[in-house]
């Protein structure tokens, strides 16, 4: 099966980490990417987006701000969220699972964390 997953991160080298940790986890996935919300809405109105990845602090549009709007908006579906963000306090996990998203992973992280993290969202989906 082919992800489309989003990667929205204001940071291209945050971007091109989580880009090289889908490559080397081996799924099979096409790719797009976004620097702050806005974009990522734009991206998701043209693409069909199966997984979003998003940080939480981003210019023009943050990412609770970006969840609240893919929920609020049945066209995009049912798209898995998860928020991969260096703000792990309660706070902030909390507002976020609030928003909607499906998930946290923090900042910093391995291929393989991440690797497993998106396997286990994905898995838990399918139930």
């Amino acid at each position: 099966m082919s992800l489309n997953i989003l990667i929205t991160d204001d940071s291209r080298t945050m971007r091109q980490i989580i880009r090289r940790g889908i490559r080397q986890s081996g799924l099979d996935t096409q790719m797009y990417e976004a620097a702050d919300g806005k974009e990522a809405l734009q991206v998701m109105r043209e693409h069909k987006i199966d997984v979003l990845l998003t940080d939480l602090k981003m210019p023009v549009m943050d990412g609770f701000n970006l969840i609240r709007n893919i929920r609020a908006d049945s066209t995009f579906g049912r798209v898995l969220i998860t928020v991969i963000s260096t703000e792990t306090s309660p706070l902030y996990t909390e507002t976020a699972l609030a928003a909607g998203a499906d998930s946290f992973l923090a900042k910093p992280f391995s291929a393989e964390e991440l690797e497993e993290h998106i396997s286990e969202v994905l898995h838990e989906h399918q139930k």
